[in-house]
């Protein structure tokens, strides 16, 4: 995974979800976020701490915001207040994109980062959640940033957290944390904050 003075673009090849990250500061983090067709996020989480705002700008996008479904098409917007459950997916044949931002941004960047990571290297399954030992140190890490809303899950990563440490699955986690934010020390502090962007919003 680059980080480049020009931009970030994560990937992640089990759920089909791409990030171009837009802003990143303590304040706000914001994204261009797309998703491939046919495919869904990690499953339901909550963000404890972090409002998140979605505009969709391409195709089709559905949510389910503390139980209850919606359907944003480009120009449609919805808010996920902090400590809300949600979840995302698109059913259609076509990519969606959104323009996503989280207040405050606490630390979802590197925790976008670390998952998308996990994706790339086989340690997520088919739904995109990390496996049990690695999982529980995802958890136990980025507990003040996501959760999943499954209280089994929920259960398992943290019966799970001891052994992982021991097992050295937390280091391998603040191993991935140490070697983005040393990329970012090289790269100068702006290089985060770009210039306001036309949207252009595409109907179906």
């Amino acid at each position: 995974m680059e980080i480049t003075t020009e931009q970030e673009t994560i990937y992640n090849p089990i759920t089909g979800e791409k990030l171009l990250v837009l802003e990143s500061t303590a304040e706000v983090f914001k994204m261009e976020f797309s998703i491939e067709p046919h495919s869904e996020i990690a499953g339901e989480h909550i963000h404890p701490f972090q409002e998140q705002t979605v505009l969709v700008t391409k195709g089709e996008l559905h949510c389910r915001i503390d139980g209850v479904d919606s359907v944003l098409r480009a120009g449609d917007s919805a808010t996920v207040p902090a400590g809300a459950r949600h979840f995302q997916w698109n059913p259609t044949d076509t990519e969606a994109r959104a323009i996503e931002e989280y207040r405050p941004a606490g630390r979802i960047h590197n925790l976008f980062r670390v998952l998308f990571m996990l994706a790339q290297e086989g340690e997520i399954n088919r739904k995109g959640i990390p496996k049990p030992l690695i999982g529980a140190a995802f958890m136990a890490e980025f507990k003040d940033t996501g959760r999943p809303s499954s209280i089994g899950l929920r259960l398992l990563f943290g019966l799970l957290a001891p052994v992982s440490r021991l097992l050295g699955y937390r280091e391998t986690i603040r191993n991935y944390i140490e070697k983005f934010e040393t990329a970012d020390k090289r790269v100068p502090s702006s290089s985060y904050t770009f210039k306001p962007i036309t949207l252009k919003m595409e109907k179906n």
